[in-house]
């Protein structure tokens, strides 16, 4: 499988083949989401689960410099975890505010999906944004599925539209 960096570079991907619904998808952890975008800073680590010989080191501490992750804990990372779409939605809305695209004003249009209510408080503004500015859409015409895994995908296509945003 290959994936399109922001850069416009092609990277091949590996990672767990799963079949769901008759369709395959790739489980992608946080630490594979973590190295699709990558600058080096000195930061210190906070979490305990990710060491220095760890292929992820350098991103996630990217990632905290950058305000993109917060992990799910003041010392957990969980890089083996799956990323959800409303944390990757996270993760992408953090990047464009710390580019200065963010909003300046909470939003206060309701998302158009029946299951919008299921999106976590500390997701809610990401997910917004990403919905109104096409980086995020529904799975099918009326859910957002915020809690499903984003396989990759779904990870890439949102890169892609990202990357036309900043």
């Amino acid at each position: 499988m290959c994936a399109l960096n922001v850069d416009g570079s092609i990277e091949v991907m590996t990672g767990v083949c799963i079949i769901k619904d008759g369709k395959k998808f790739v489980d992608v952890s946080s630490s594979h989401l973590t190295t699709f975008v990558v600058t080096t800073e000195e930061v210190n680590n906070p979490f305990s689960d990710v060491q220095s010989g760890d292929y992820f080191y350098a991103p996630v501490l990217w990632a905290i410099a950058s305000g993109i992750t917060k992990g799910i804990g003041e010392t957990t990372f969980a890089p083996n975890d799956v990323v959800t779409r409303e944390q990757l939605a996270s993760f992408i809305y953090r990047y464009a505010v710390e580019k200065g695209k963010g909003y300046t004003e909470a939003p206060t249009a309701k998302l158009g999906f029946s299951d919008a209510g299921s999106v976590h408080a500390w997701a809610d503004e990401a997910m917004h944004w990403c919905v109104e500015k096409g980086i995020v859409s529904g799975m099918g015409e009326s859910t957002l599925a915020p809690q499903n895994e984003a396989n990759r995908a779904q990870i890439v296509t949102m890169l892609y539209r990202f990357s036309s945003v900043l």
